[in-house]
């Protein structure tokens, strides 16, 4: 596995326009996308610390802001607490690293957008842009005076390659440095700096030569730079300088990492090395037990035999999201010892300032519970060493984006809507979302989540005014058992509504004909296999009916309904028939019962949503041998119903909305990233023309009267990576 060192998450906002044109009866307009917004969580990362007292620390680093724009991150540590300090608004902005010679100046290096190098500095009361040039990215500060500092980083040297980056500040402006570059490299860089005076610091990196990288270190002597002679684990594949800190010109200490490639993934040990003013030697460094992956990223050196290494050990082999774990080493002056760190869940530790061998404190992030869909969310966190024990000391984190989801809308006016879906809050988990729509902007809802869940999800919708909205779907509890979820909102706020004998599954559809009525569908995993499940609302209460599986099906499930009454339902989905294909479900509800419908399929088959006007009309859509699916009831049988299909793949329908018997629209996606809507005329379907966002989905449509329509689903951010709602609206012409 790889451990990303310094991964501060550069996100920006993206517009969307989709032209989609309206099928059915005398709808000519087109679709557009609505503003909607996105949950905000506090986040951040902070990879870098500087202490010039006990009482006087600065940590910087970064975060996502709410408008998915990377922004920098300072925090004060005034021997008690850490506050938040006000930055300059640099867009694209983040900071790697932060020196502090005394209580009142501080230097902060790193990039803005794009890749420009970025340095502020901090006279005792803001923090100012000083201009640098060059072009870059600089990773680290050292300075030994208010007069002198030197950064390093690293510079495109072009498309495929990097060299060192090296800047100096004399106490009014930056200037660059030429730093060395190795003889054949193939691309280096310099990530740590340690000055001990204005005429002796050292920088350490890597350099690529052929398949492998060596560490590098540089010496400045005032003047000019020198490469100097490092010795690295030939064994392993690359070897890597993070940090180094020079107590003295003869003394110097860099840590780092030694990796070898198992295929697409870095397995890493720590590294660590000594300089005594001759020569650089190889330190052992212990190792956690089990840990398949660790490295140190920055080392303090408060004397010539004590030092403080700090990073991150995994805890687990993994995939792409690892446990991972903070870890300290400790130089004695002879050899290195591992020291306990907090109990604190995914915390990496990229920074560290020692005063003296008894006072240290180390900054970095706890990536919080890693989701196996959406990533993690970065918290800041910062350590304190004593002298006896490390106890964390979380700072203030920044307020930014996070991944967001629709699942359903259901409009009970053209002016009164609500979308409901999931989004990661601040502490990884999926947690519900509900938006509203009052007729000009969408809002969000707080939604209640149930206690001790480790994940929730809204599935599905259907709202009768806008004061009697039901929302169904699931929570996760630790135990990784899901229980089905249902929540009620009164025009005021949502709450959880009891379901019988807590039925472990998910509900996933819901359709409500009044506000004493509602039909919600899924399925139980109560006995092992799925098998379908029906819960009705008489008002007062959920209770749970009994739906009839296909004979011989070894799974079977519903995934959306449609009821025009209390006794008038139609719910659809798929089961799983020998050879373990699956084939299309549908089941009618007569207000006592459910019977089973005989239903075409196309390949293996699912229906995932309906809508049935009248009693004898109902259109069925999802997907069928991976292409899209359409099935028409007449009353008495169901039907194919041709579909125009993209010159794709793979598509399949999400969701259907039927106002009348000769107007639908369907929607879902394509080309596995591209939205797509069809529509009926009563006789035939076609593909809404216009071109839809890159890397989108459409997951539900609820159209409340022929011609207006409201689609609800998510779209990828791809510079931010991250998923934002997604609500497209069509208006009659």
């Amino acid at each position: 596995m790889v451990i990303k060192r310094r991964a501060i998450c550069i996100a920006c906002c993206v517009v969307c326009a989709l032209t989609l044109g309206v099928a059915g009866a005398g709808a000519t307009s087109s679709w557009t996308v609505q503003l909607t917004p996105n949950p905000v969580v506090t986040k951040g990362s902070l990879p870098a610390v500087s202490c010039s007292a006990a009482s006087a620390c600065t940590a910087v680093g970064g975060y996502t802001n709410s408008r998915s724009v990377n922004a920098t991150l300072a925090a004060r540590w005034d021997g008690s607490s850490w506050a938040r300090q006000a930055m300059p608004n640099i867009a694209g902005g983040q900071l790697a690293g932060v020196s502090c010679p005394t209580g009142t100046f501080c230097v902060a290096v790193g990039q803005s957008s794009p890749s420009a190098p970025l340095a502020e500095r901090w006279d005792g009361s803001s923090w100012t842009v000083t201009p640098t040039p060059g072009s870059g990215v600089l990773s680290a500060v050292s300075c030994p005076s208010v007069s002198t500092c030197i950064a390093v980083g690293r510079n495109p040297a072009s498309s495929s390659s990097q060299v060192p980056l090296a800047e100096r500040w004399n106490g009014t402006n930056w200037t660059l440095l030429t730093a060395s570059v190795p003889s054949g490299t193939q691309g280096s860089l310099l990530d740590g700096v340690s000055c001990s005076s204005a005429a002796a610091c050292t920088a350490v990196g890597r350099n690529l030569t052929g398949t492998a990288c060596i560490p590098l270190a540089e010496r400045w002597n005032g003047s000019s730079w020198t490469i100097q002679t490092t010795p690295y684990r030939a064994k392993y594949d690359c070897n890597l300088l993070y940090g180094v800190a020079c107590p003295a010109a003869n003394a110097c200490t860099a840590v780092g990492a030694a990796c070898s490639v198992g295929g697409a993934e870095y397995f890493c040990v720590t590294l660590a090395e000594r300089w005594n003013g001759t020569k650089w030697t190889l330190q052992y460094t212990p190792e956690p037990p089990g840990a398949p992956s660790t490295e140190l990223d920055a080392v303090s050196c408060p004397s010539t035999t004590t030092c403080i290494a700090v990073g991150t050990s995994a805890s687990e082999t993994c995939g792409p999201f690892c446990a991972y774990a903070s870890l300290v080493e400790h130089w004695n002056g002879t050899s290195w010892t591992m020291q306990t760190t907090p109990s604190v869940g995914n915390a990496r530790l990229f920074g560290v300032s020692c005063r003296s061998s008894t006072e240290c404190t180390a900054a970095g992030d706890q990536a919080n519970l890693p989701n196996p869909r959406y990533g993690y969310v970065q918290m800041t966190l910062a350590e304190h060493w004593d002298g006896s024990n490390w106890t964390a000391h979380p700072p203030p984190n920044g307020y930014g984006t996070t991944d967001s989801h629709l699942n359903a809308v259901s409009c009970a006016s053209t002016a009164s809507c609500t979308a409901v879906g999931n989004y990661i809050n601040s502490l990884g988990l999926d947690a519900p979302l509900a938006e509203s729509w009052h007729g000009t902007t969408w809002v969000l809802q707080t939604t209640r989540n149930p206690s001790g869940s480790q994940a929730t999800r809204l599935l599905g919708v259907s709202c009768v005014s806008s004061t009697a909205c039901t929302a169904v779907g699931y929570s996760t509890a630790s135990s990784g058992t899901e229980a089905m979820l249902a929540e009620r909102w009164n025009g005021v706020s949502w709450t959880i509504q009891s379901i019988p004998a807590a039925q472990n599954g998910r509900l996933t559809g819901v359709s409500c004909s009044s506000t004493t009525s509602c039909m919600a569908v899924g399925y139980s995993t109560a006995s092992g296999a799925a098998i379908t499940a029906a819960e009705s609302w008489n008002g007062s209460a959920w209770n749970a009916l009994a739906p009839v599986d296909p004979a011989g099906a070894s799974a079977a499930q519903f995934n959306g309904v449609s009821c025009r009454t209390r006794a008038s339902c139609m719910a659809v989905g798929s089961a799983t028939m020998a050879p373990n294909a699956p084939v299309t479900l549908a089941e009618q509800w007569n207000g006592v019962t459910w019977g089973l419908q005989t239903t075409p399929n196309s390949g293996a088959s699912s229906l995932n949503g309906v809508s049935c006007p009248t009693a004898t009309m109902c259109v069925a859509v999802g997907s069928g041998g991976g292409q899209l699916l359409a099935e028409g009831w007449d009353g008495l049988v169901w039907t194919i119903q041709p579909t125009p299909k993209p010159a794709v793949v793979v598509a399949y329908f999400s969701g259907a909305s039927c106002p009348s018997t000769t107007s639908c629209t369907a929607v879902g996606q394509y080309g596995g990233g591209t939205a797509l809507a069809e529509g009926w005329n009563g006789s035939g379907w076609t593909i809404q023309s216009g071109t839809a966002p890159a890397q989108s989905v459409l997951r539900g449509v609820t159209c409340p009267v022929v011609g207006t329509c409201v689609a609800g689903g998510d779209v990828l951010i791809a510079a931010g990576n991250y998923w934002a709602t997604l609500v497209e609206r069509a208006e009659a012409g």
